[in-house]
């Protein structure tokens, strides 16, 4: 914690850490020493010119960018390398003039597209590759003029896609939808189709059982207010013959010792969600090889506890707790964590 102690005590309070009990309270107190007596930078990244954002390295030009790598003039941008001239992204590398996409490389000049590779001036289309001049179309390869998976002349896809277009641009997305998804939201900030991401409608999943729950998190009223689904579908509890509660494990881990498996015909109950979760043979003995206490959480609540150490992608104005300028971050004003400028963040640690 930040203070020096000597060689015995140190071998001491390691020797401790394979206890449950022990190493809870170490990472409960680690975790309250990161919040009060660590200094934060306000921006993590180096080597850029003219960014706003989070984890920004060796780009320049970036307008509200997380996680971006070797890349230069984007906006809304997150998870990108190698990319330029581009705009409200997710999940692309090495490409070129894409707008409101994700999951796309080697692309060049596409609207609305969702996993592809090697795709060029494309529009609204799903898990094409190596293809160029597609529109609204799925799973295709080395392919060419094509709509809705369509094989047409390359006279008459010019022909076509134009007056598409056209309707597109004319017609609210809200009529397209009338009688069969009700109104369209007045909070959505769009009423045209041409240009923007498939309607969210259309998604088979409700917002909260993708992702999009976990970076920008809605509640149910919220998330239809702005034209999502919403899933209320829970998963039975699992019936469970031998249950042990996490707070019954035993302190000293006999669970670990080699010749007892006992556990893996054991269910354990999750401190957090009383939910029941398994062990099984793998993760037992990687747990016994590495001296690692048995989990006390669900699968799922661990991976709630994993987010919950990333900031959001979300940008607040703050000052620095040193100097006072005024700073762009993803910690928000009210957290009680020490931000940094890079100024100072650099002469603190340096």
């Amino acid at each position: 914690f930040n203070k020096p102690v000597s060689k015995e005590k140190f071998e001491e309070e390691k020797s401790k850490l394979g206890y449950d009990n022990y190493a809870s309270k170490l990472k409960k107190k680690f975790l309250e020493l990161i919040k009060t007596k660590a200094i934060h930078r306000g921006f993590p990244g180096f080597d850029n010119e003219n960014v706003s954002g989070d984890h920004i390295f060796h780009s320049q030009n970036i307008g509200n960018g997380f996680l971006i790598f070797d890349s230069r003039e984007l906006t809304y941008a997150f998870e990108v390398s190698k990319q330029q001239d581009s705009y409200d992204i997710e999940g692309c590398s090495q490409g070129e003039l894409i707008y409101e996409s994700f999951g796309n490389d080697f692309a060049y000049r596409s609207i609305g597209c969702i996993t592809c590779e090697y795709l060029n001036d494309s529009y609204y289309c799903d898990y094409c590759f190596n293809s160029q001049n597609l529109f609204a179309s799925i799973g295709l390869r080395h392919k060419q003029y094509c709509i809705l998976n369509k094989q047409y002349s390359k006279q008459e896809y010019e022909e076509l896609v134009p007056k598409i277009i056209e309707h597109m641009q004319k017609t609210p997305l809200h009529q397209d939808y009338a009688g069969q998804a009700g109104e369209w939201p007045a909070s959505r900030s769009f009423s045209e189709g041409w240009g923007e991401f498939f309607d969210p409608r259309v998604s088979p999943f409700g917002y909260n059982e993708t992702v999009a729950q976990e970076y920008f998190p809605l509640t149910k009223k919220q998330a239809q207010e702005q034209g999502f689904n919403w899933s209320d579908y829970e998963a039975p509890f699992p019936k469970v013959e031998k249950i042990i509660k996490a707070d019954e494990l035993d302190r000293d881990q006999k669970f670990l010792i080699p010749e007892n498996n006992d556990i893996l015909n054991y269910a354990i109950e999750c401190e957090i969600t009383h939910k029941p979760f398994r062990i099984i043979k793998q993760e037992l003995d990687f747990y016994r090889k590495h001296n690692l206490p048995l989990p006390k959480r669900h699968p799922d609540q661990r991976h709630k506890d994993r987010l919950s150490l990333r900031n959001p992608r979300k940008l607040w104005n703050r000052t620095c707790n040193k100097c006072n300028i005024p700073i762009q971050t993803s910690y928000s004003p009210d957290r009680p964590e020490t931000v940094y400028c890079e100024r100072c963040y650099l002469e603190a640690v340096y």
